[in-house]
Parts: C-alpha cells; structure tokens; sequence
C-alpha cells in the first residue's frame, strides 16, 4: 500500500487486509476478546477444505467468516435500551447462545437481561422485553441487511453478500431472517455458524465442552456434516493458529486473492465510517463530517 512512505494509489492492495481489519472492529462491538473473528476464519476455512468446496466457496466462507457481524452495530442503541445501557456486555452474555434452542435461548436471554441494574428496573426491562416477543427476530433481520449492504459497498462478491444476508439462518429452519433450512442456507454460512461457537465455546470452556455443544446442537442449529469435521478435527486445527492470528489467516486466502485499488478503497472507507457511525443515531453522518473538514483543512493548509 506504501511508497516511499506515502500511499500508493496505483498498486492494488489486498481486500482481506480490510476485511482482517473489520473483523477485529466487529470483536469489539460484540464483546468479544481480539482476534476471535480471525479464528473463526481460520476454523471455518479448515472446515470448507475438509468438506471438500471448492475455490470459489472457500472464499465465499473466508470473507463471510470475518464480515458475519458486519452489521453488529444496526441497532446498537436500541439494544443499549433494552439491556440497561451497556449493549456489548449484552451482545457478549448472549453470544453463544445465537445458535441454541429456542427455549434455553429465552432462558439465558431472561437471566443475563439487564444483569447489572438494580432488581427492580431490571424486573421492568424483562417485562416490556417478553411483551416483544419478536424483538430477537426484527433484531437479526437489521443485522444481516445492513451486513449484506456494507459488504456490496465494500466491493464483495454476491455470494458473501447473499451469505451475510442470511448470516442467522439455522439447519432446521428456525433462524434468521427467512427461515431457511438445509441445503437452502448458503454453505458458507453453515460452515462459519457452527465454526465461530465452536472457537467461542473452546475458548470459554476448553475443547470438550465445546465438541459437546456441537453435538447437542447437530441438526438443529447446525448442519451435521459441518459438526462432524469439527469435532473430529477442529481441537487440532485451532491449536496450528500460531501466535500471529492475523498473518496466519492473511496468508491462508484461497486464490483468487481478491484486491481492490485506490477509488475502491475510499469507497470502502467511507461503507466503513457509516458502519461506526451506526453505532449512535447521534453519529450518523460523523465520520464523513470529519473527513470534509479535514480534507478542508489540509487543502487550506496548502496541503
């Protein structure tokens, strides 16, 4: 990207470097530790090769694995109200239980809402909650429109984008936000589901809790064909990471590498700064605010 230490705009550049780069933004806005998105990747992409997809579909399941929460922040302060003020700590308390069953799902739901206010609020905000009862659903549905649009605005290809737009689809057709089941929700999306728990459960609880939820949840949440090469292979390939998550999944992009050049990365840039700035109804429209005085600036500064 540089020349002489100022950008080269003439070079095309790596998309997975940015997409590397949203992945570690959409860790933080969903409470999770650094780097989680980037092991999912390389779980998920362990998991396609094993499967035996080809090129095109391991790429497929490379980008929707870094961009699956692309649009985490669709509905950030609503859900900040909801859960008492503090919506990461909210998206982290629910975070495994994205792809369990409905009941347990309620249950955990009901348990971590609010955890931190004061019983009685914490009664009231449980109750106007449940009187709701398809917040969850209206809730996931934004988060994959706004994924799928961002990621068409990043550049990427349909088959990432049709994958983010039903990034909460469930083998047995109780997820989001058609109600896909089977073959009908996008492989990449049943690879990367089931990869991205399995790394959270690991992670959480270590390898055998984590086989254990994958297979309570085989042929509910996930495909059974995706659980059995994680649970045979997944502790294995988790621990070949290495210490550099980042440069381990930059270099493992199935080929075609996808590039994108200077007008494609502004306009990259810019899907990126809408992507933050949805995290506030006060901030929308910021970060591009930002960009014109300070482009403004510099031009008057005889930049």
């Amino acid at each position: 990207w540089k020349s002489g230490g100022v950008a080269d705009r003439s070079t095309p550049g790596r998309m997975a470097e940015l997409t590397i780069a949203l992945s570690l933004a959409t860790d933080l806005g969903t409470g999770q530790p650094r780097e989680h998105g980037l092991r999912t990747c390389w779980l998920a992409l362990a998991a396609a090769g094993e499967l035996g997809l080809d090129a095109p579909a391991r790429s497929c399941v490379y980008h929707t694995a870094l961009l699956r929460f692309l649009g985490c922040t669709a509905d950030a302060s609503e859900t900040a109200v909801v859960a008492g003020g503090d919506d990461i700590a909210f998206n982290a308390a629910m975070g495994p239980m994205l792809m369990g069953q409905p009941a347990e799902s309620m249950r955990h739901f009901v348990r971590h809402l609010a955890e931190d206010l004061p019983l009685g609020r914490r009664a009231g905000r449980v109750a106007r909650a449940l009187a709701d009862p398809g917040m969850g659903a209206r809730s996931l549905a934004a988060h994959c429109e706004v994924g799928a649009r961002l990621a068409e605005r990043l550049g990427m290809d349909e088959s990432v984008r049709h994958a983010l737009a039903h990034a909460y689809e469930r083998w047995d057709g109780r997820g989001q936000p058609d109600g896909l089941a089977g073959e009908e929700v996008p492989v990449a999306v049943r690879v990367v589901v089931a990869a991205r728990d399995a790394e959270l459960w690991d992670r959480q609880a270590g390898w055998p809790t984590a086989a254990g939820v994958l297979a309570h949840r085989r042929g509910r949440g996930y495909d059974p064909a995706v659980v059995d090469v994680l649970v045979a292979h997944g502790e294995r390939w988790l621990a070949r990471i290495g210490d550099d998550p980042g440069a381990a999944v930059l270099a493992a992009e199935p080929a075609p590498v996808l590039t994108i050049d200077g007008p494609g990365l502004d306009a990259a840039l810019a899907a990126v700064a809408d992507f933050a700035d949805l995290k506030s109804p006060w901030f929308r429209g910021h970060s591009p605010g930002v960009a014109r005085l300070a482009s403004a600036a510099a031009g008057a500064a005889g930049l």
